[in-house]
C-alpha cells in the first residue's frame, strides 16, 4: 500500500494478529503508528518516508525481522535489543531520533543507513559484520569508534561530518570511502597494505598530505577537488597503477604535478586548472587523457 492515506491498520477496538504475514510495504503513507505485535513473524518492514510516523510499538523480541526501513519518519526512540537478527536498517533523515539504543551487538547487520540524522558517534565493535555504512550528512557526527578490525566493511560514507581522521588499517576490505565536505578532516592513515580501496573522495576536506597513498594498489578514482591545505602530490604517484581518474581542481596550495604522472598508463581523466598548475613534460602522451580547462568566472 505504497503512498496510501492509511493512518492505522485497525480502526477502533478491532485488532487482528497476522501470524503468517512476512512482508509489509507502507512507504510514503500517512501511517502514524505501527504495532509489531500484530505481525509477530514479520521479516521485512518498509515504512520509509512515512513522515507522520511517530511510534513503533515493540513489546517482545522479533527474531524473524531482518529488514527495517524507517527513514524520513518522526520516531524519537527505537530499541534494537528487540530485533537481534536485523540485516538491514535504514534511519535516514530521522532527525527526531534522540533515544537510539546501539548498546547491543547486532552480529547479522550488514547494511546501515543513518545519513542525515542527529547521530554524533557510533561503535562499530557491536556490528562486526557490517558491509555498508552511510553517515553522510550527519553534521554532529564526530567519532567512529572502531575498537576492532571491521573486516567486512566495503562502503563508507562520511560526507559532511565532523570526523578529523580515519585509519584505513581497520577496514582492510574497504572499496569506497567518501569524505566530501568534511571541513575538520585532516589525516588519512594508510597502513603498509591496503589493497582493496578503489574509490576515494576527499574533496573539500582539510587533508594536508597523502603520504603512503601509493600503497592503494587498486585505487581507480582519486578526488581531491578544493583540498586547499594540500601542498603537493606524492612523487611516486605512478605506483597507483590502476588509477583512472584524478581530480585536483581548485587545490590552491600547490602549483605542479609530479613528473611520475606521465608514467600512469591507466589514467584517463585528469581534472585541473591549466592556468594554475604546471604540467610535466610528456603528459600529453598519455592515452585517452582529458584535461578540463579552467572554468570562466
Amino acid at each position: 500500500m505504497v503512498g496510501s492515506n492509511i493512518t492505522q491498520l485497525w480502526e477502533g477496538v478491532e485488532r487482528k494478529v497476522l501470524k503468517k504475514l512476512r512482508f509489509v510495504d507502507l512507504r510514503f503513507s500517512k501511517l502514524r503508528t505501527f504495532d509489531l505485535e500484530t505481525t509477530p513473524n514479520i521479516e521485512i518492514l518498509d515504512l520509509e518516508e512515512c513522515s507522520d510516523l511517530v511510534e513503533l510499538h515493540m513489546h517482545v523480541n522479533y527474531p524473524r525481522l531482518k529488514t527495517l526501513k524507517l527513514g524520513g519518519s518522526e520516531l524519537n526512540s527505537l530499541n534494537l535489543r528487540l530485533t537481534p537478527n536485523l540485516e538491514t536498517l535504514s534511519l535516514k533523515g530521522c532527525i527526531d531520533l534522540v533515544d537510539f539504543d546501539m548498546d547491543v551487538e547486532l552480529p547479522n547487520l550488514k547494511f546501515l543507513d543513518l545519513s542525515d540524522s542527529m547521530l554524533s558517534n557510533l561503535n562499530l565493535g557491536l556490528i562486526p559484520n557490517l558491509e555498508r555504512l552511510d553517515l553522510g550528512g550527519c553534521k554532529d557526527f564526530v567519532e567512529l569508534h572502531m575498537p576492532v578490525e571491521c573486516s567486512k566493511l566495503k562502503f563508507l560514507n562520511l560526507c559532511k561530518t565532523e570526523v578529523r581522521n580515519f585509519d584505513l588499517g581497520l577496514t582492510p576490505r574497504l572499496e569506497t570511502l567518501y569524505l566530501v565536505k568534511c571541513h575538520e578532516f585532516v589525516e588519512l592513515r594508510m597502513p603498509s597494505e591496503c589493497s582493496e580501496l578503489k574509490f576515494l573522495n576527499l574533496s573539500c576536506s582539510m587533508v594536508r598530505n597523502l603520504n603512503g597513498i601509493s600503497r592503494l594498489k587498486q585505487l581507480k578514482s582519486l578526488q581531491l577537488a578544493s583540498c586547499v591545505n594540500l601542498k603537493r602530490l606524492p612523487g611516486d604517484l605512478d605506483r597507483l597503477e590502476a588509477l583512472e581518474a584524478l581530480n585536483v581542481r581548485d587545490c590552491s596550495s600547490f602549483r605542479d604535478l609530479p613528473n611520475s604522472i606521465t608514467n600512469m598508463k591507466c589514467l584517463r581523466e585528469l581534472d585541473i586548472e591549466l592556468t594554475s598548475i604546471s604540467l610535466p613534460k610528456g603528459i600529453y602522451q598519455l592515452k585517452g587523457l582529458r584535461i578540463t580547462p579552467q572554468s570562466k568566472s
